[in-house]
């Protein structure tokens, strides 16, 4: 069962900054959790790159599912997050323009899985994926017994 809830007394700068720290898929999981604040798990699970970067390689400012419709408006500490990230996945050093990603293909998905580059979670895997970040949170900020 998803926790999906801060453990007491902990802010979400301080799970980003844990996140950071974990060793494998840092910067993916963080961003990952972040979106998680903002959309729905079936919406992460399909966003592509094009869905979240512009013509001119700056990062939207709002998000439109494809599934239903809804709207979601992305706070500037949203796009700096997934630009952050967008930085990691394309190689682009923090000196150098964003935009030179829109020269890659941009109709990825924006979280591809260790085993297949083009494809990215399903919807389930990703809720999994979500339940077991909560823990690995919990176990971190929650007083030893």
């Amino acid at each position: 069962m998803m926790l999906n809830k801060f453990p007491p007394h902990t802010t979400l700068p301080a799970i980003l900054r844990f996140l950071d720290s974990c060793p494998r898929y840092s910067k993916r999981n963080r961003c990952l959790y972040a979106l998680r604040q903002v959309l729905r798990i079936k919406d992460i699970a399909a966003l592509r790159v094009s869905d979240v970067i512009n013509q001119d390689g700056t990062v939207r400012d709002c998000f439109i599912s494809q599934i239903d419709g809804v709207r979601v408006q992305f706070d500037r500490d949203m796009r700096s997050e997934i630009q952050r990230y967008l930085r990691f996945l394309y190689s682009v050093p923090a000196s150098e323009s964003v935009e030179q990603i829109l020269e890659s293909d941009t109709d990825i998905s924006l979280f591809p899985t260790q085993k297949k580059k083009l494809c990215g979670f399903s919807s389930n895997t990703l809720a999994g994926h979500y339940s077991y970040q909560d823990k690995l949170i919990h176990q971190h900020f929650l007083p030893s017994s």
